[in-house]
C-alpha cells in the first residue's frame, strides 16, 4: 500500500527507508522483463514520442483493487463501491479487470471467514530504522495439517495476470511481521498471499507458516541500501579537496668538511701544528696516532721515535714498512771541572739554538716540572698541550 505523504519517521524524527525501498532495489527483475518489452512494442506501434512513458493501467488497476477491498472490509456497500472504482478508472475495460480481481478476493475472504485486526497499518521498526504499510491483518480459519485452526495472519492482495508468486512477496511479509510484533501486535501466526486473477477466475491463496530465511534477506537488502544510499551521495562522490604542495626548499650547500674518523682528525690537526711551530721537533719526540703521517715540508723526525724502527700504517691496507731513524745523540760527559745540570733538569733547544721562546737559550727546568707545562713555557703561549698522547726526551 501506498506509503503516508510525511513519509516514515523513528521517534526521534529521523525519516527512514521504507520495506519496499531495498526490495525494490535488490529484487529479482526478470519476471518485469517481459512485461517491460511489451510496453516498448505497445509504444513504439503507437507511435509515442517519449518511449519513457509506459503504460500505468496495470498499476492503477492494482490501486483500485487494494482500495474496493479495504472498502469492502470496511463495510462499505456495493454501490459505493463501484462509484469509487469509476471515478478513479475512466477506461471501461480497466474498470471490468479491477472489478474481476476484487470480486475473487471478496469470495475467498468469505470462504475462510476473514475478520479484520487492522486495515493499512503503518508503522515504523525503531530496531531496524524502517518502515511499512501492511494490507490487512485479520483472523482466518483453515484446515492445515487435517485441524481447523484459527490463525493470526498477514494478508497481501496482489491482482495479477499470471497467476504467480514471487520471492519479493514474501520479503515484504517477513519485515511487515516485524513491525506488526515490534510495535505491540499479538504473533503473527501465519502468511496469505492472494493473488487475484484479472481475467474473473477464482482467487489462489498462498499459505507460508514462517519467513525467517525470508527477513534475513531483507536485513541485508536494507543494510545495503544505506551503505549504497550513503556513498552515492553527492558529498561522498565529490572527494576530497586538496592543495598543491608546498615548492620544495634548495638544498643546502654541502660543507667541505673531510670525512675522517677521530684517529684520522687528530693526525692531521698535529701535522698543521708542526706546519705552524716546527721547532717542538728537534729535542722532543712524539708519539701520535699511527695513522699519522707528516706532512710534506715538516721536520723529518716528526713520526719518529728514536732509538729503533715504527711501524707505518698509511702505506696501504695491512701493509707495514721500518723507517730509518738516526742514533740518539750521545749524552754530555762531564770534564773533570765541568759541573752538569741539576739531576732531572732538562736543556731547551731550539731549531735555531735557541727555545721557543725569546731568551730562553740556555735555560734549564726544575726536573719536577709536568712535559705540557715545560713545552708551554719552552715555546710560548701558540702551543697547547692538549691532544698529544706522550714524549720523549732526545737528551737522555
Amino acid at each position: 500500500m501506498p506509503r503516508p505523504k510525511e513519509g516514515y519517521r523513528c521517534a526521534d524524527g529521523v525519516k527512514v527507508n521504507g520495506a519496499t525501498d531495498p526490495i525494490g532495489r535488490y529484487g529479482n527483475k526478470e519476471p518485469l522483463i517481459p512485461w517491460a518489452r511489451k510496453q516498448g512494442f505497445e509504444q513504439a506501434l503507437r507511435g509515442l514520442p517519449k518511449p519513457d512513458h509506459f503504460d500505468r493501467s496495470d498499476l492503477d488497476i492494482g490501486t483500485v483493487v487494494h482500495d474496493m477491498a479495504e472498502q469492502h472490509l470496511r463495510g462499505q456497500d456495493a454501490t459505493t463501491i463501484a462509484a469509487c472504482a469509476a471515478n478513479k478508472l475512466k477506461d471501461p475495460r480497466h474498470l471490468a479487470t479491477a472489478s474481476h480481481s476484487f470480486e475473487a478476493f471478496k469470495a475467498w475472504a468469505a470462504s475462510v471467514q476473514l475478520e479484520v485486526v487492522a486495515l493499512e497499518p503503518s508503522l515504523v521498526s525503531e530496531r531496524y530504522r524502517y518502515g511499512g504499510t501492511l494490507d490487512i491483518v485479520a483472523r482466518v480459519t483453515v484446515r492445515l495439517r487435517g485441524k481447523v485452526r484459527r490463525l493470526l495472519v498477514i494478508i497481501d492482495i496482489k491482482p495479477s495476470r499470471s497467476g504467480n508468486v514471487y520471492a519479493e512477496h514474501l520479503l515484504q511479509l517477513a519485515a511487515y511481521r516485524q513491525l506488526w510484533e515490534e510495535n505491540g501486535g499479538q504473533k503473527i501466526q501465519g502468511f496469505f498471499v492472494v493473488v487475484c486473477p484479472k481475467d474473473g477466475s477464482p482467487a489462489k491463496p498462498f499459505f507460508y507458516e514462517q519467513l525467517r530465511e525470508q527477513f534475513r534477506l531483507f536485513l541485508l537488502y536494507r543494510d545495503a541500501y544505506d551503505i549504497d544510499k550513503a556513498i552515492s551521495a553527492p558529498a561522498a562522490l565529490a572527494g576530497v579537496p586538496i592543495a598543491p604542495p608546498p615548492a620544495a626548499r634548495p638544498p643546502k650547500p654541502k660543507r667541505d668538511v673531510l670525512n675522517l674518523n677521530g684517529r684520522a682528525r687528530h693526525a692531521r690537526f698535529l701535522q698543521e701544528r708542526a706546519k705552524l711551530n716546527p721547532s717542538i721537533f728537534t729535542t722532543y719526540d712524539l708519539r701520535i696516532s699511527a695513522n699519522f703521517q707528516p706532512a710534506a715540508g715538516s721536520h723529518p723526525v716528526a713520526g719518529a721515535l728514536p732509538g729503533g724502527p715504527t711501524t707505518d700504517r698509511t702505506a696501504g691496507p695491512g701493509a707495514a714498512r721500518a723507517i730509518p731513524l738516526e742514533p740518539p745523540e750521545a749524552k754530555p760527559v762531564a770534564a773533570p771541572n765541568q759541573q752538569l745540570p741539576p739531576q732531572g733538569a732538562v736543556k731547551i733547544h731550539g731549531a735555531d739554538g735557541s727555545g721557543g721562546e725569546p731568551g730562553s737559550a740556555g735555560k734549564t727546568l726544575p726536573g719536577d716540572l709536568s712535559i705540557p707545562e715545560f713545552l708551554r713555557r719552552a715555546n710560548g703561549p701558540n702551543l697547547k698541550s692538549d691532544g698529544w698522547t706522550s714524549f720523549n726526551e732526545a737528551s737522555k
